[in-house]
């Protein structure tokens, strides 16, 4: 299990707390700026976990973490709880981990620092692509201005996955990403491997994962990633011409799954045709390519209840 520090500000609020007014408060004094700037506060909260967790591993994680001199700053304080309860001979956790949210931009630019630090990485979806994006996702009228499968969100994930893979870190992806299947998918083929999500999230995506080929959905979105195939990774629905956002039509546009499905069954009518060895070989491992490919987007495009019927 893993506690994080207290998470407040923005859109999170307690009643027992003054609340500040700002003018931006997704971007103001929230998390661990908070916890910073009143230790007390995050010092009692540590020392409850610290004694809580005697005789077992203790994973403690720091939300928005900005910069790598926060952490730093955190993990102090987290050591000295470590030495005042030593001193007074408590009980204390066998081992204690602590990770960093990459929510904050900037932090793109310091995974090699944060990863050198950090005993595991967490991805805070929601607020990390509203930075991006520049966009309050609590505002109605600009929510939809970004698609979460565009090429930046991808590529800043994949950064952090491969960061932390070579980095031998582990990194999770926490937030409403992970919550739909498409996108999950999308997360399996960047490269995670672990997922965090509501408890009503978990049935279709487990559903998604039992079917999925990991292998096929890395190369796919490898050849997104690049720039090859003329793959789309979601279709608009057309209830307007700028519809990007709603989920309804996963992995390939209805043309195009079309064309995938009129070639695989020209391919196996030249395969039952007698074909010369060279040729039979060639259209062989052509349709050892298709069947997946198809297959694998009609039962995503299935799996969605909101969708239109897929093609047949």
């Amino acid at each position: 299990m893993t506690f994080r520090t207290l998470d407040i500000g923005g859109d999170k609020v307690l009643p027992y707390m003054h609340a500040i007014e700002e003018e931006n408060p997704a971007l103001g004094w929230r998390a661990i700026r908070l916890g910073l700037d009143r230790p007390g506060l995050m010092r009692s909260q540590l020392r409850a976990l610290l004694q809580a967790a005697a005789g077992r591993e203790l994973r403690v994680m720091f939300p928005m973490i900005a910069a790598v001199e926060e952490f730093d700053q955190a993990r102090a304080v987290v050591e000295r709880e470590i030495t005042f309860l030593r001193r007074h001979d408590k009980p204390l956790p066998d081992i204690v981990k602590l990770g960093a949210m990459v929510e904050v931009p900037s932090l793109l630019w310091q995974l090699d620092e944060i990863l050198a630090r950090a005993d595991f990485l967490s991805v805070g979806s929601n607020d990390l692509f509203q930075f991006l994006f520049a966009v309050d996702r609590g505002n109605a009228r600009v929510a939809n201005r970004f698609d979460t499968l565009s090429l930046p969100i991808l590529r800043a994930l994949k950064s952090i996955a491969d960061g932390a893979d070579a980095a031998g870190v582990p990194v999770t992806l926490c937030g409403e990403l992970a919550s739909r299947p498409l996108e999950a998918m999308a997360l399996i083929g960047l490269g995670f491997r672990h997922l965090s999500m509501s408890p009503a999230a978990i049935g279709p995506v487990k559903a998604m994962l039992l079917e999925c080929d990991c292998a096929l959905v890395q190369a796919l979105v490898r050849d997104h990633l690049a720039g090859r195939g003329g793959l789309s990774l979601r279709e608009p629905c057309g209830s307007s011409p700028t519809c990007t956002t709603c989920h309804c039509r996963p992995m390939l546009p209805t043309e195009k799954l079309d064309a995938l499905v009129r070639r695989r069954d020209f391919v196996e009518a030249e395969l039952s045709s007698g074909p010369d060895a060279a040729t039979f070989v060639a259209l062989s491992r052509e349709l050892a390519e298709l069947d997946p490919v198809v297959s694998l987007v009609r039962a995503w495009q299935d799996a969605q209840p909101n969708s239109p019927a897929s093609p047949r």
